[in-house]
């Protein structure tokens, strides 16, 4: 009896433990910066926004957000 409740106690701590790793978009965006520009023709800068505000404000340039095509983007180099 005490082995199962063993191996079912790690089963549960090993479960809780992947649910809680990042996964997708936030762990591509683990390192970088979002930035943006007030035109095309304008120069980058940062805006200190998370990836997910980052994101939300690209969907309006209907780009990749890892692109520099539009007037806001996430660098991965930026540190």
């Amino acid at each position: 009896m005490k082995k199962i409740i063993f191996i079912l106690g790690l089963f549960l701590l090993l479960t809780a433990f992947l649910v809680s790793l990042p996964t997708g978009d936030q762990l591509l965006a683990v390192d970088g910066c979002c930035k943006q520009r007030p035109s095309y023709q304008g120069n980058w800068y940062k805006n200190g926004l998370s990836y997910a505000k980052c994101k939300q404000q690209n969907e309006r340039d209907r780009d990749n957000i890892f692109d520099q095509s539009g007037l806001i983007w996430w660098d991965m180099r930026c540190r």
